[in-house]
């Protein structure tokens, strides 16, 4: 298998010297136009992503440091270059996917708050939502935050799964782990 950094460096690295090239000389550029160079990075960003995503299922993706810091940045880049395209949502997912199985709670936390506050018309916002909560509640252990991410969700989206499911966390997080187990043991208890 090939190494993911050399796939990143391979399709960036005609990116930055081309446009570097036409930054600094006077001759004939690479690309007709601005838009064309806009395309080819838009193009290569992509493929970067989708051979990233691909390496990650491959390898059954271990944290790896390298991969990791190149799925976040290359993705990040992705969002702030083009912040219109249809992709953005699909590509902030996986970032905070990376981020949050590679202890990086509150990287996780940024891209899944940047889906849900801007794209007012991207699916699954309410699960969106939901997900910075137990983050919250979770990982970082902050009850207050997870407490106000898991009512903004009841707020935002009531009726659906994930306000339900919003509820039901609320119940349990104030509680200490032995209060958790006692009230799991007789909820499961036989009737």
């Amino acid at each position: 298998m090939q190494n993911p950094r050399f796939i990143f460096l391979l399709i960036m690295c005609p990116i930055v010297l081309t446009l570097s090239h036409s930054c600094h000389t006077g001759s004939k550029k690479r690309f007709e136009t601005k838009a064309d160079s806009l395309n080819f990075i838009h193009d290569s960003l992509i493929g970067a992503i989708r051979q990233m995503e691909d390496t990650m299922a491959k390898a059954a993706f271990s944290s790896n440091d390298e991969v990791v810091k190149n799925v976040l940045r290359t993705t990040q880049n992705f969002v702030n270059f083009f912040p219109a395209d249809s992709l953005c949502p699909e590509f902030l997912v996986l970032g905070a996917k990376v981020a949050e199985a590679n202890g990086q709670f509150e990287k996780a936390i940024q891209l899944l708050l940047k889906y849900h506050d801007s794209y007012p018309n991207a699916i699954n916002r309410d699960f969106i939502a939901y997900r910075v909560a137990f983050i919250y509640d979770e990982h970082l252990k902050d009850k207050e935050k997870a407490k106000a991410y898991y009512n903004k969700v009841i707020q935002l989206y009531p009726g659906t799964k994930w306000a339900s499911e919003a509820e039901a966390a609320l119940r349990l997080v104030d509680m200490s782990d032995e209060e958790l187990i006692k009230f799991l043991q007789e909820k499961n208890k036989p009737a």
